[in-house]
């Protein structure tokens, strides 16, 4: 199976570019976390954002519980 990214779902939904996930990934290896929790405490996104690309990722449907 040939999964995308977490990042690179994002770039594709518009969320992110290339720059940014440079960034984030760099942040995540620095801080010991996974790349949707870089882009979370660095405000390049919103949680409700990476849930979906998670979400995505994994091929399981988006639930909105808020």
């Amino acid at each position: 199976m040939n999964k995308k990214s977490v990042g690179q779902i994002l770039k594709v939904m518009g969320a992110v570019s290339d720059q940014q996930i440079d960034k984030a990934l760099d942040y995540a290896d620095k801080n010991g976390c996974r790349i949707g929790e870089a882009f979370v405490k660095t405000e390049v996104c919103d949680q409700k954002t990476v849930s979906k690309a998670v979400a995505k990722h994994y091929g399981v449907p988006f639930a909105d519980l808020a």
